[in-house]
């Protein structure tokens, strides 16, 4: 409560961020932190995490920020995940949006909410016009809770993200949710909803809310079991609006269908894409087919992950020659498919022309010690990648040590960080040496291991 003290305090810090997570506040160390940053004249994050705060430290800490001739902007971020809140905290909660001016972005995923809770919140957010980010991720809520968030989106002009992952929402929930997207004066740029129930029925509302929307660019539906059809609806509302730029389907059993080719050729082909996850959904020949034909000619998306989505032989190496022709991507995932030797000689062939791509994942991508050989013989001579993965138990320990040794004397790479499998002591201390052997003729190779 010294003034002189906090003002001295305050002078020595830069991003004024206080955080005590993991700490066991009580709530008497709640009112003696809402002191100091009241007394310090400064706007604060808070960061008080898994703290055991509950309903009555909030209370003191909304009190002490309340109270007369205290300021209304301290506090510009807070962050309470994990402190198992519950609908007692939904009152101090709203009162903290209502007083402090500043506050534009506020986390309380891992909580316990419920619907009732988020209900309060819903109906503070309706008016408020400084909050542009909420994470109410795994806070128990139900359809409920969010044809409430659905009715504040429709008032609501100021949230740009909205978090609401791993709660227990269907799609009647999301038919409100999209409802409140398709509103004019909802702002909404991000939208996460992965692991809810929202299924088929679930992604034609969500269809129907991208196709009018003007401002959301991210969504994240991954775990919710949209099935081939969910995705076929967003795929088309993606080729009307092009507005859409990050698209997150992964774990969906969007699995081996007719509509997998469709679905792939209406992704490509949106002006606007920029980032596709669509990892862990069997897509099959027809799909993964669809894919080398649309890196051909797609001239926007930079960031693709199709790891783990039965893209293996023919596919596999159209997939790797279509990476000669393109110019956009810069990061792709391939990891756990078994493209082969061909698929890794095309590859390796096209990265050797590819001047765009800079990150390429492909762990466990080998099915045999023969299939990489052509490959870790090239990759010193690929002049655009600086990210490789490569953790493959079955590629040899001789054929890493010597790839390292290609990368650190060529001058045509650009790598900076290999990933590579966890090799036992004797190859890493080769690996070892051949780096600080090799460290003054160019920058380090930042190498790491995994499984």
């Amino acid at each position: 409560k010294d003034d002189s003290l906090c003002r001295t305090a305050a002078k020595f810090l830069t991003d004024f961020t206080l955080d005590l997570s993991d700490c066991i506040c009580l709530p008497q160390d709640v009112m003696a932190m809402a002191h100091f940053i009241c007394k310090s004249s400064k706007q604060w994050k808070l960061c008080l995490n898994n703290c055991y705060i509950r309903g009555k430290g909030l209370n003191t800490l909304t009190r002490v920020l309340t109270e007369p001739k205290q300021k209304n902007n301290v506090i510009s971020s807070a962050s309470f995940t994990s402190n198992r809140l519950q609908l007692n905290s939904a009152e101090p909660l709203t009162v903290l949006l209502n007083t402090q001016a500043s506050l534009h972005t506020l986390n309380l995923q891992y909580n316990q909410l419920g619907d009732q809770g988020i209900e309060k919140l819903a109906l503070c957010l309706k008016k408020n016009k400084v909050l542009k980010h909420l994470d109410i991720s795994s806070n128990k809520v139900t359809d409920n809770g969010a044809k409430s968030v659905g009715l504040m989106l429709q008032s609501n002009s100021t949230l740009q993200s909205l978090f609401l992952s791993q709660n227990i929402i269907g799609p009647v929930g999301v038919e409100c949710i999209a409802e409140g997207i398709k509103n004019t004066h909802n702002k909404l740029c991000s939208l996460s909803l992965d692991r809810n129930k929202i299924e088929e029925a679930g992604a034609q509302h969500l269809a129907q809310a991208i196709q009018v929307s003007q401002t959301l660019t991210t969504l994240n539906i991954s775990g919710c079991n949209i099935g081939p059809a969910g995705a076929y609806a967003i795929s088309q509302a993606m080729t009307i609006n092009h507005v859409l730029t990050n698209l997150n389907l992964e774990c969906n059993k969007i699995v081996r269908s007719p509509l997998c080719r469709p679905i792939m050729c209406a992704f490509f082909e949106c002006e606007s894409i920029k980032v596709l996850n669509i990892r862990c959904n069997s897509l099959g020949p027809e799909g993964t087919l669809a894919i080398a034909e649309g890196l051909l000619h797609n001239e926007t998306l930079q960031e693709l992950d199709i790891s783990r989505t039965d893209c293996i032989g023919n596919a596999a190496i159209q997939i790797a020659s279509s990476l000669q022709a393109n110019r956009c991507l810069k990061v792709l995932n391939i990891c756990d498919n078994k493209i082969g030797t061909e698929g890794s000689k095309e590859l390796a062939s096209s990265l050797i022309q590819n001047v765009t791509l800079e990150s390429l994942k492909m762990d466990r991508t080998s099915s045999s010690a023969e299939n990489f050989e052509t490959f870790t013989e090239m990759v010193p001579f690929f002049p655009a990648l600086k990210i490789l993965h490569l953790c493959d138990s079955s590629i040899s320990s001789n054929l890493i040590v010597n790839m390292c040794m290609g990368i650190l004397s060529s001058r045509h790479s650009s790598l900076e960080e290999l990933k590579i499998y966890h090799y036992d002591v004797t190859t890493k201390e080769k690996i070892s040496d051949v780096t600080n052997r090799q460290r003054k003729k160019r920058n380090q190779l930042v190498i790491k291991y995994g499984l």
